[in-house]
């Protein structure tokens, strides 16, 4: 899994399990309800990618019961986006001892409000928001205004960009106590866990 499958499984909810009609719908089912009740889904589609690497890990939801719904099945997609965040940010942090203050965003998926406060919460971090969520776009822009010296921009001093895409940003802060998101962080670890190693026995047959 990785951040980037996040589309994938959003997807996956419309043309496998066939939940939603439209992409666009995602976010009206997981608003049905308050929380995911429990239920945590590993989007391992092609195993777990970083920071994991289990190539042997599968696609699990785990903490099914009768009262589940697809509410919170798409609750759950959308946090598991929000949780491997974290695990990337995580690992980052680990690697160079440097905390976050704050994450700043960009991508289709950062259109939900919704999808950005989870993050908050369940990252315990900032998320800044852009107006301009095309990152891609606007580093093509970056590259070519550079070269013709636009707006004074110089790719070899970054204190010449440090107020591009600025204008227009929210900031979504953390509103949940430190001890439900350790709780669900911890949820999420276990759910990563028994997802690891799934076809290891197949593979070696």
């Amino acid at each position: 899994m990785t951040v980037a499958v996040a589309g994938s499984a959003i997807k996956w909810l419309r043309d496998g399990a066939q939940m939603i009609d439209d992409v666009k719908h995602f976010n009206t089912l997981a608003e049905t309800v308050e929380d995911s009740a429990g239920l945590y889904f590993v989007t391992a589609f092609g195993g777990l990618l970083a920071p994991y690497w289990d190539p042997s890990a599968c696609g699990m939801l785990i903490g099914v019961t009768s009262y589940t719904t697809p509410g919170h099945i798409a609750r759950a997609t959308m946090e598991a986006a929000c949780f491997h965040t974290r695990a990337v940010v995580e690992a980052m942090k680990h690697d160079s001892n440097t905390d976050l203050k704050h994450l700043k965003v960009d991508g289709g998926m950062t259109n939900s409000d919704m999808t950005m406060q989870l993050q908050a919460d369940l990252g315990g971090f900032e998320v800044v928001r852009p107006e301009m969520r095309e990152s891609t776009a606007l580093g093509a822009a970056l590259l070519a205004g550079s070269a013709i010296k636009l707006f004074g921009w110089d790719l070899n001093d970054p204190k010449t960009l440090e107020h591009v895409n600025t204008k227009g940003n929210r900031i979504f802060k953390p509103s949940i106590t430190e001890e439900d998101r350790e709780e669900r962080w911890r949820g999420w670890q276990k759910a990563v866990d028994r997802s690891k190693g799934w076809t290891e026995d197949y593979e070696s047959d």
